[in-house]
């Protein structure tokens, strides 16, 4: 695929925003000279920055005193069997020493701007009530009910805030339990990255049912940046400025523009429920990418679409103007002698990027004469194929200068390619195995960034996008472009 210069004109387009995550520090912002893990130093360094949050842990010692600690054990003493006389004057790294809840609270009176993430650690189950008790009513006392939000590994520990404090804002943190499962419950998801990984659409899920999510320990920028692409409302890390930053660095690179949809109401249905995008005789509906209008080069000839290499003006990839979700596109094709171009769907439109750093593609070759047709792994970039990640199998394409027919079903993303009436591709997006398709093919992050971090979240957060054609600079042919709407 050649990328080719694009002169992006946006009038009349609005940005689309990208929703951005809040940043938690994890544990305070402690990975910084100066401080310490669950201190109130780190508590006040989080504030400093910005962050929306400063998580934190909560011992019930077996005096029933609480304390700010991480591990389980302090100096060799396990907390849940020791008084808190034995633990109160042990030291940090910092010389600042184990702070009560009490004491950590105080100070969070200091830091107005910032979310108090309390995380009760787990105790015995008989202790529950009394630590949910103690723990509500220093929040109580400090009045910082409003700025307080809970989390837990345990699930009666969650249950019991819930049940005490109705309204209460409480996530949990084990990852063993679906959105629904959660949503059934009453509570949020904050779960470790791995179990977004196991499960890529979880994200979208819990939107769906209202439930806000958080993702921890986050700490490297692709899987930050990855993240923010699914739409994670909130990343806790032990590096939260650099997570502020690829929040910046993604808002600023990849916000989709927002132009006007393309009525589909208007278009002729047939009475198998497709719609005509294109009748062979008008280009209405179909403009350049980012851009308002046709560009020079593509042209009506015969009934059909074409890319014509020779015609004086701009080129540049084509896009009809209204985003699809879940359908079946139904064309066809015929290429040049040496040809290349090819079918794009999902695409985002983002300026100073390219439709085919967004979308998948179903390529478009005349597989005799190209060289594309050898390159790739086993024949991955040959006709109707998902270009550079699945070869299309069989490789029933017809040779240059004549039509192929090609469809693309695309069902809450589970993607098929049929070529002449044979399935040839399928595969699912978003999931752990089309991240690894990505991750062994050129779009990897470190040889296409732009179009791994894209294609990771394909169809952005909506899981929709446009359908387009590629200029490849060669003279190609598409006709009989039909979409049926799945949903």
């Amino acid at each position: 695929m050649k990328q080719l210069f694009i002169s992006f004109l946006l009038l009349g387009a609005s940005i689309l925003a990208i929703a951005q995550p809040k940043v938690i520090a994890h544990r305070g912002y402690w990975n910084t000279p100066g401080s310490a893990q669950n201190s109130i130093i780190s508590l006040y360094k989080a504030h400093e920055i910005g962050c929306y949050g400063c998580e934190f842990d909560v011992w019930l010692t077996a005096d029933k005193n609480l304390i700010v600690y991480h591990d389980d054990k302090i100096n060799g003493l396990y907390i849940p069997d020791t008084p808190y006389d034995k633990l109160r004057d042990i030291q940090l790294s910092t010389g600042e020493i184990i702070p009560s809840l009490e004491q950590y609270l105080v100070h969070a009176q200091n830091c107005p701007n910032i979310k108090l993430i309390l995380e009760l650690k787990s105790c015995r189950q008989v202790d529950i009530p009394v630590m949910v008790e103690k723990v509500l009513a220093l929040v109580d006392k400090y009045k910082l009910q409003s700025r307080t939000e809970y989390i837990a590994f345990s699930l009666d520990i969650c249950k019991e805030i819930i049940r005490v404090r109705p309204g209460a804002e409480v996530a949990y943190l084990n990852g063993n339990l679906s959105p629904k499962q959660l949503k059934e419950i009453g509570i949020a998801m904050d779960y470790h990255f791995g179990a977004f990984d196991k499960n890529l659409d979880w994200v979208n899920q819990a939107h769906a049912l209202g439930i806000n999510v958080n993702v921890w320990t986050v700490n490297d920028a692709v899987r930050m940046k990855r993240l923010i692409g699914m739409g994670a409302d909130y990343i806790t890390t032990d590096n939260p400025e650099l997570c502020q930053k690829m929040i910046e660095d993604y808002t600023n690179k990849y916000t989709q523009i927002e132009k006007t949809q393309v009525d589909l109401s208007k278009y002729k249905k047939d009475k198998n429920g497709f719609i005509t995008l294109f009748d062979g005789t008008s280009l209405d509906g179909w403009r350049g990418y980012c851009l308002d209008k046709v560009t020079d080069k593509w042209i009506i000839e015969d009934g059909a679409l074409k890319f014509d290499s020779k015609k004086a003006g701009k080129g540049g990839e084509i896009i009809f103007g209204h985003r699809f979700k879940n359908f079946e596109l139904e064309l066809e094709w015929k290429i040049s002698k040496g040809g290349n171009s090819g079918v794009l769907y999902m695409i985002q439109e983002i300026p100073g990027q390219y439709a085919v750093a967004s979308a998948p593609e179903a390529q478009v070759l005349d597989n005799a004469n190209h060289p594309d047709a050898k390159m790739g792994k086993d024949g991955n970039r040959q006709a109707t194929s998902l270009y550079d990640l699945i070869a299309a199998k069989p490789q029933n394409a017809k040779p240059y200068g004549k039509w192929n027919k090609v469809k693309i079903r695309v069902d809450n993303g589970t993607v098929t390619h049929f070529q002449n009436g044979k399935k040839v591709v399928e595969y699912t997006l978003w999931t752990p195995e089309w991240i690894e398709m990505l991750e062994n093919s050129k779009f990897k992050v470190t040889e296409w960034e732009d179009a791994y971090y894209l294609m990771t979240n394909c169809g952005g957060i909506n899981r929709e996008g446009y359908i387009g054609f590629q200029d490849h600079g060669d003279d190609v042919w598409f006709r009989n472009i039909k979409v049926k709407m799945l949903d």
